[in-house]
């Protein structure tokens, strides 16, 4: 019986046809080569890459010219460098960095939702704000994910303007930033 199951296994392996071992084999997506940084928040692992991640750090890039300058430039580094973070083991000042990157380039609308739903786990409260433009006509109402903004900040606007916080009047409900181009 067993000599006649093992005639029947080499007939059907015969009659298999033959693979070559030349034929091109597909390439992996080209977003699984790209480069990826995990962010890792309470039980939560948020992988970053492709636009999203170039978006993060060109941001980061940006503040580094602001007020959270070094800090800003340290943290684009180790997630240019490192695969995997724990956010909450951030320095405090580069916690912060993160948060306004992330609140910049959700605002800009072009690479929402990992860094929208990190942004959303990291960030504890909104402040609810009015912007005007210097020459521009009437507020629009912006809400910060990442703390408050003061004179000389970079702001990334809902409708994805950058701008730099001119003056901070505070006299108003919500509080009204004077920001020009």
């Amino acid at each position: 019986m067993d000599r006649q199951r093992t005639h029947r296994l080499l007939r059907a392996e015969q009659r298999r046809p033959e693979v070559s071992h030349e034929q091109p084999v597909a390439e992996p997506p080209r977003e699984a080569l790209a480069p990826m940084t995990y962010l890792l928040v309470q039980q939560h692992a948020v992988a970053i890459t492709g636009a999203p991640r170039e978006a993060l750090l060109n941001e980061l890039r940006l503040l580094g010219d602001t007020r959270f300058g070094n800090d800003a430039r340290k943290l684009r580094h180790t997630l240019a460098a490192d695969r995997s973070i724990r956010a909450v083991r951030l320095p405090i000042r580069e916690f912060l960095a993160l948060l306004r990157a992330l609140d910049h380039t959700v605002n800009t609308g072009s690479t929402a939702h990992p860094l929208s739903r990190l942004r959303d786990l990291i960030s504890a409260a909104r402040i609810e704000y009015t912007v005007r433009q210097l020459g521009g006509q009437g507020d629009v109402t912006f809400s910060s994910h990442s703390g408050p903004y003061i004179e000389g900040d970079r702001i990334v606007t809902t409708l994805g303007e950058a701008l730099r916080v001119d003056d901070v009047d505070a006299s108003n409900e919500p509080v009204r930033l004077l920001c020009s181009e």
